[in-house]
């Protein structure tokens, strides 16, 4: 998956922008503890190969700088396959959602 940007609240989804990475991939927010703090990731996923993911960041176009291609767990997986909205006009759910 690419984790996308890290903020201290979630990412606005109508902030998405248009790109057919969206439309073809989920979009989902996890939630992280780092210094006393509650961080979100927005990340896009899941993709069959790490060369799969790395094609879709570059296709971003710099809309995310910073943004990296990481393996997602298992349990990531798990809790987020079928989960996740697609599109950037349906609302990014979040654990527990």
């Amino acid at each position: 998956m690419i984790n996308l940007v890290s903020l201290l609240q979630p990412y606005p989804v109508e902030d998405l922008p248009t790109h057919e990475a969206f439309l073809s991939y989920s979009a989902y927010v996890v939630p992280f503890e780092k210094g006393g703090q509650t961080w979100y990731r927005l990340r896009l996923g899941f993709f069959k190969t790490r060369a799969e993911a790395s094609a879709v960041l570059q296709s971003l176009d710099g809309h995310f700088p910073g943004a990296w291609v990481t393996e997602a767990s298992l349990d990531e997986r798990k809790q987020y396959v079928g989960r996740a909205t697609s599109g950037p006009a349906l609302p990014i759910e979040e654990p527990g959602a």
